[in-house]
């Protein structure tokens, strides 16, 4: 019998959750965006929001918990969008409703 290369099984593995998480990730990018924090100081001029303290942050599925949240928006629209914390939580919800 011939053993698996388990580097080969690592790969194939990400490959699978590759293809079942993208197009949910991409669904959740039409849907608004929910932030929650305990202080929030905005660079108007400049486009940035920093949001600091318990931060949570709701788009679609997706929840993140982190302790900062920085936002850059051009013309109204967020185009980045940097998280910091230690540690940061990642939850992806399927099916089930979740609320910040």
């Amino acid at each position: 019998m011939e053993r698996i290369n388990p580097y080969m099984a690592v790969l194939f593995t990400l490959l699978l959750c590759n293809l079942w998480i993208t197009p949910a990730l991409a669904a959740n990018k039409s849907q608004s965006i929910y932030i929650v924090s305990d202080s929030l100081r905005i660079e108007d001029k400049k486009g940035i929001s920093h949001f600091n303290g318990r931060v949570r942050f709701k788009q679609g599925n997706l929840v993140i918990r982190a302790d900062s949240i920085l936002t850059r928006a051009n013309n109204g629209n967020i185009d980045k969008i940097t998280i910091n914390g230690s540690p940061i939580k990642l939850q992806y919800a399927v099916s089930q409703t979740l609320y910040i």
